[in-house]
Formats: C-alpha cells, structure tokens, sequence
C-alpha cells in the first residue's frame, strides 16, 4: 500500500467542502439577488407604474420585468434600464480603501 488512496479519499473530501463552500455562496448571492428585486418592484409601486408599463419603456416583455423584479436578472445594463424606466439612476461606486470612483 503506497497511500495513495488515503490521498483520493482526502481529495474528495476537499472537493465536496469546496462544493459545499460554492453552494452556500451561491445561496447567498440567490438571497441577495432576490432582496434587491423586492426592492426595485416596491420603487415601482412607488411611483405608481405596473410592470406593463415599466416593459413598454423598457422596450421588453412584461416577462422580463418581472424577472428583474425576482432577481433572476441581475446584469448591471437591465437593472439601470429598469431603474431609468422608472425615472431613476443607478450609479456604480469603486471603493478601495479610503479611495472611492463613480465608474458608471
């Protein structure tokens, strides 16, 4: 016996926690995305628009919208299209240290 299957058997082991480390991440960022959706279809609510009309701005579907609005969507490009359509910025911050930079 070299050990050489002790070493696969330590491998796998590692392999699953790094899976399991990735899915918990995932889970989080699935949580997040799904918070900020909530909070964009109530800034719609906000200023009185359905999703139809938010897609007709949009130039989408309706479908769309409400992809965005589950966090399914989370590109930068449909969220600040979204955002505009309801008459709103989005502005995208770079923080480095003390430094900051507006970089869209």
């Amino acid at each position: 016996p070299d050990g050489g299957d002790d070493h696969v058997g330590i491998s796998n082991l590692y392999n699953e926690e790094v899976c399991r480390v990735a899915e918990r991440g995932r889970s989080r960022a699935a949580m997040r995305a799904t918070q900020r959706g909530c909070q964009l279809a109530q800034l719609r609510k906000n200023v009185g628009f359905t999703q139809a009309r938010v897609a007709a701005v949009m130039g989408i579907t309706q479908a769309r919208v409400s992809q965005i609005e589950h966090g399914k969507v989370t590109e930068v490009d449909a969220i600040r299209g979204y955002v505009e359509a309801l008459g709103g910025t989005v502005d995208v911050i770079a923080r480095v240290g003390d430094s900051t930079v507006k970089i869209a």
